[in-house]
Order: C-alpha cells, then sequence, then structure tokens
C-alpha cells in the first residue's frame, strides 16, 4: 500500500489486488508528509499544531493544522512542532470563522518567554489579531525580544475564507503578513522592506503560533505550513512550491523564504548520510 493516488487511496499496488476500502477519507487527506525526502518535491515532515502546547481553551483537528476556541470568554493557543533560530520562513492561515479580533496568528519564542499554562496553552509573544471587530498587533511576553518595532499601517480586517500570508526572517529579525495575495504597508519580504515586527534579541528559538477564542461562537482557522494546500479540503491547491520545489502553497512563497520541513531543516554530518561513511547504522546506535 504505497497511497500513491488520492483517487484510490486503498489501491494495493503489488498486482494481488488485495484493496483497501476506503471509508471517511477525502482526497485532501492525503499529504506528502512523510519521514523521508528528497530533492525533488519531497519536503519530508511539516510542521504543524503541536498539541503538547495546546491547552484546554482551544481544540487541535484536520491533521492537527485547524484548531478552534474551545472556552467561553477566554483564548486558547498553540504553537507549531518546529521552532527555528535561523533562517526565512513562510506559512498561510485560512480563515474559517471570526470572533472580535480572533484568530490571532503569530510567533512565539515558545519556553523561553514564559511558562505554558494547561488552559491557555503555549505562550504567544508578537501577534496579528485579525478579526472583523477590530485589527491589530500585540505584544505578550515581550521582554526576551529585546527593543520591539511594530508597524501597524494599512492593516485590513479577515472574514471567513480570506486567508493571511506570514513571513518570518529569523537572521534578520522581522516579520511580515499579507492577505489574500497582497503584503500589508507595501512590504516586500524578499528585500527586506516594511515588515509588521522588527525586534532586536537573539538566541531563542521561534515557533509560529495562534490564537484562538470562544465566547457563544467559536473562532477558527486552519494553518498550511506547505502539506496541504486545500486548507482541509476548503480551497482548490495552487501549487506554489518555495525555493527548494518543497511545499504546495495557495501563494507563491517570496524569493528566499521556505516551507518549515524537515528537508529545508539544518542536519548535523554527524547523522547526515551524505556526510557519514559506510558505518552509517552504528554512528546512529553505538553507545557513547
Amino acid at each position: 500500500l504505497k497511497f500513491e493516488s488520492s483517487s484510490d487511496l486503498g489501491n494495493d499496488s503489488s498486482g494481488n489486488n488485495n484493496d483497501f476500502t476506503v471509508s471517511n477519507v477525502s482526497a485532501h487527506d492525503q499529504m506528502t508528509d512523510t519521514p523521508t525526502f528528497n530533492s525533488s518535491s519531497n519536503g519530508g515532515n511539516f510542521a504543524t499544531y503541536n498539541p503538547l502546547t495546546a491547552g484546554s481553551y482551544i481544540s487541535l483537528s484536520e491533521g492537527n493544522l485547524k484548531t478552534t476556541g474551545t472556552h467561553t470568554g477566554d483564548e486558547g493557543c498553540s504553537l507549531a512542532t518546529m521552532g527555528v533560530t535561523s533562517g526565512k520562513w513562510y506559512w498561510e492561515v485560512r480563515m474559517i470563522s471570526m470572533r472580535y479580533s480572533v484568530p490571532a496568528p503569530g510567533i512565539s519564542a515558545g519556553s523561553a518567554s514564559a511558562t505554558q499554562a494547561t488552559t491557555t496553552g503555549g505562550p504567544r509573544n508578537l501577534l496579528y489579531y485579525a478579526g472583523n471587530s477590530s485589527n491589530f498587533l500585540r505584544q505578550f511576553d515581550a521582554t526576551i525580544w529585546g527593543s520591539i518595532t511594530e508597524v501597524e499601517t494599512g492593516l485590513a480586517g479577515f472574514g471567513a475564507g480570506d486567508k493571511m500570508m506570514i513571513c518570518l526572517d529569523v537572521d534578520n529579525k522581522k516579520a511580515w503578513f499579507g492577505k489574500n495575495g497582497s503584503w500589508f504597508n507595501s512590504g516586500n519580504p524578499a528585500t527586506g522592506a516594511n515588515p509588521q515586527f522588527a525586534w532586536t534579541g537573539t538566541g531563542f528559538s521561534i515557533n509560529p503560533s495562534i490564537q484562538e477564542y470562544d465566547s457563544s461562537s467559536s473562532s477558527s482557522s486552519c494553518a498550511n505550513f506547505g502539506q496541504d494546500g486545500t486548507f482541509a479540503g476548503t480551497e482548490t491547491a495552487q501549487g506554489n512550491s518555495d525555493d527548494t520545489g518543497y511545499g504546495n502553497f495557495y501563494y507563491d512563497p517570496p524569493a528566499g523564504f521556505l516551507s518549515l520541513c524537515t528537508g529545508n531543516l539544518p542536519v548535523a554530518d554527524a547523522i547526515d548520510p551524505a556526510q557519514t561513511d559506510d558505518n552509517f547504522s552504528q554512528k546512529l546506535f553505538s553507545p557513547i
């Protein structure tokens, strides 16, 4: 069972025709996410939201890409499974339902900035409140980020079906937000111009984050870190990849910005098959 065809997921490719019958699995549920990666289009494992950072006030579904607020009168947060200390990264968030000023996508310094709460979840730091009542940037537990500059010029509200683009430049300490293919404030991540957030702090890992809210009705959104350009079957995938050929994004990532996947993460020489000799397995499993 190689699951080679999204239209026939249960096909037995051995030729023996011992097919599985597919039930309650849609074509968009087949993703390229896999433990291995190569130099063409397979980026390995992609980031998702991490259930271990999601408190009881937020729920995760659709392969930990969809988030929904669950606690009346309070926010719930979650961080992505991959944090980065260098490089340039791109991801997207599709709005499903709005409640006041949320959903609020953004970035977090994780455990370096605050203690995780069992209710509200992992700490969020620099967020864009994208809801339909008001739109603004906000800082939480921001001391570790050093001096922060935020620019709210040109920000706009989001509605159900709108898609947010997010660029994170860890090397130059900047972040950009965009809506439906256009960057706010004439921002240009490829050239480094006009970011929404800039900071001076160093020495910590940065994770994508999300905040949702519930008050008689819940806010909800769905992220795409490159593994599902349909946003759980709600859109037609546009097939845009990053500079390495990885990912399936709705919009074209700016030059130099990559998807958060293992194929794009640095690999230590000691465990990189391309950098080791024939005794590779013993290097991985030998006692020290």
